[in-house]
C-alpha cells in the first residue's frame, strides 16, 4: 500500500460497502444465548449483543484491596511520583513506571521493592523531552513515547537503553502523537491528533482529526490505517483572549491495540470496529442501545464539580465563563476509553453522569460477544490488564499518585 499521511477529511480506509441485516438467530458456533452474529458479503463479521454472557455471580471482579500499592507523600523519593504517564508489569513480575515529573523510568521488583531508575530530562540518548505512554513488547522491551523529541525510545528488560527512533512524519503533519501497545511483530500504531483541525485556534466548536498510522521498528511510516474525527473542543474569543477547553460530554475517537489488530470507535453510536494491523476491517461490535440524554441536573452537577475542583480564583472564573458559552450536546457519547487485556478481550468504559462515581467497564470477548461488566475503584486509571491482575494509577484524598495493582478474580471467586 502507498505510504500516505494524512488522508483527506472524511476518508475511510477499508470500510465495508454493504451490511446485511442481523439474522434472527445466532449464525456463529456457540456465540452465547444473547448474541447474534452475521458475516456479510465482504467477509466482515457483525456481532450484536443483547445481554451479557456471564450469569449472576459468574463474572469477573477486582480484589477488594490492592495486591500492590506504590506511592508515598513523604519518605523515600523512589516512591514519590509526579505525573505518572504509564506503568507496565513485565513477564517476570517486575513493574516499570514512567514518571513524567522526573523524566525517568523506575523499576520495582514483583513485591514492590525499588530496583533502579533510568533516564532524565533532555534530548540525548536515553533522555526524555516529555514522557508519553508506556508499553512493552512480548519480549519485555519497554517502549516509551517522547512527544517533545518526536521519537520512540526502547529499553531492554534490564533497563538498559537500546535506541531511539525519530517519528519524522510528525514534522510534516504536526499534531499530538499517542502510542498504542506494539503489534506482535514490533511495528507500532500511533494516533496523531490535530485538536483544532484546519480552522486552527479560532472561536466556537471545533473537532479536528486523528490519523492512525503504522510505523516499523525504525520509526519509518508504513501506512495510514484510518482517519477519524478527533476530540470536540470549544474556544471562546473575548477581545485578545481565547479560552479553550474540551467540550463537556463531547465525542472523541477511542482506540486500543493488541497482538495483530486494533479496536476503533467514535462514540456517536455503540459501534466498535476491529481491524487488523494492515487496517482491514474484520469485525463490527454493536449494542442496540440509545445514548443517554444530557439532563439539566447533569449540567448543574458538572458545573458544581468544575467549580469545586478549581485550583485558583482565575481558573474558577474561566470555568464559569466557559460554562456559560459552551453548547452542550443533547446526549452523551456511547462509551468512554478502550483497554485490551492480555487475552485480547476488549474493555469499554461505560460513560457516566457527573454524579456517578462508580467506574464500570463492559467486557467483550475475542469474538465480540458481550461478557458483562466489571467495576473498578473511583479515580483509578487502567494502564494494563493481565490474565490475573489490573495495573494502573490512583490518586488518594491528598492527590498523591500511586501505582496500584489489583487481582483480577474470574468466575465469581
Amino acid at each position: 500500500m502507498e505510504n500516505r499521511i494524512p488522508l483527506p477529511r472524511g476518508a475511510v480506509v477499508g470500510m465495508v460497502t454493504a451490511i446485511l441485516p442481523l439474522c434472527a438467530v445466532a449464525c456463529s458456533t456457540e456465540p452465547g444465548p444473547s448474541t447474534a452474529v452475521v458475516t456479510d458479503s465482504s467477509g466482515v463479521q457483525i456481532v450484536e449483543s443483547i445481554g451479557p454472557v456471564w450469569s449472576e455471580g459468574s463474572g469477573w471482579r477486582l480484589s477488594d484491596q490492592p495486591a500492590l500499592n506504590l506511592g508515598v507523600l513523604d519518605g523515600d523519593p523512589a516512591y514519590q511520583f509526579y505525573e505518572i504517564r504509564g506503568a507496565w508489569r513485565l513477564t517476570d513480575g517486575r513493574i516499570v513506571v514512567a514518571d513524567g515529573g522526573a523524566s525517568e523510568l523506575r523499576y520495582f521488583d514483583s513485591n514492590g521493592a525499588y530496583l533502579l531508575s533510568v533516564g532524565e530530562e533532555g534530548g540525548g540518548p536515553g533522555e526524555f523531552g516529555s514522557m508519553g505512554s508506556l508499553s512493552a513488547t512480548p519480549g519485555d522491551t519497554v517502549v516509551v513515547l517522547d512527544g517533545r523529541n518526536r521519537r520512540i525510545s526502547y529499553f531492554d528488560p534490564s533497563g538498559a537503553f537500546i535506541r531511539s527512533v525519530p517519528l519524522q512524519f510528525l514534522a510534516e503533519t504536526g499534531g499530538s502523537p499517542t502510542l498504542m501497545t506494539p503489534f506482535d511483530d514490533g511495528t507500532l500504531i500511533i494516533g496523531v491528533q490535530n485538536l483544532f483541525g484546519s480552522g486552527g485556534f479560532g472561536g466556537g466548536l471545533t473537532r479536528g482529526e486523528v490519523v492512525y498510522v503504522r510505523c516499523d521498528t525504525t520509526g519509518a511510516l508504513m501506512d495510514t490505517l484510518a482517519v477519524r474525527a478527533g476530540m470536540e473542543m470549544y474556544t471562546a474569543v473575548q477581545g485578545d483572549n481565547r479560552l479553550a477547553g474540551v467540550r463537556p460530554f463531547g465525542r472523541s475517537s477511542q482506540t486500543a491495540a493488541h497482538s495483530n489488530g486494533f479496536f476503533l470507535g467514535g462514540g456517536d453510536t455503540y459501534e466498535i470496529e476491529y481491524r487488523n494491523k494492515e487496517g482491514v476491517l474484520l469485525r463490527s461490535i454493536r449494542q442496540p442501545v440509545e445514548n443517554m440524554q444530557v439532563t439539566q441536573a447533569d449540567l448543574e452537577a458538572y458545573r458544581r464539580k468544575k467549580i469545586e475542583n478549581a485550583e485558583s480564583e482565575r481558573q474558577r472564573q474561566v470555568e464559569e465563563t466557559l460554562f456559560g458559552l459552551i453548547p452542550f450536546p443533547e446526549s452523551y457519547p456511547a462509551y468512554r476509553d478502550f483497554v485490551v487485556d492480555a487475552d485480547g478481550n476488549l474493555w469499554v468504559g461505560v460513560y457516566r453522569r457527573p454524579d456517578d462515581d462508580q467506574p464500570r467497564w463492559t467486557v467483550f470477548d475475542t469474538d465480540g460477544r458481550m461478557l458483562g461488566e466489571v467495576q473498578t475503584p473511583d479515580g483509578f486509571t487502567i494502564f494494563q490488564i493481565g490474565r490475573d491482575f489490573v495495573l494502573g494509577r490512583w490518586a488518594d484524598e491528598l492527590e498523591v499518585h500511586h501505582v496500584v495493582m489489583y487481582e483480577l478474580l474470574r468466575g465469581g471467586r
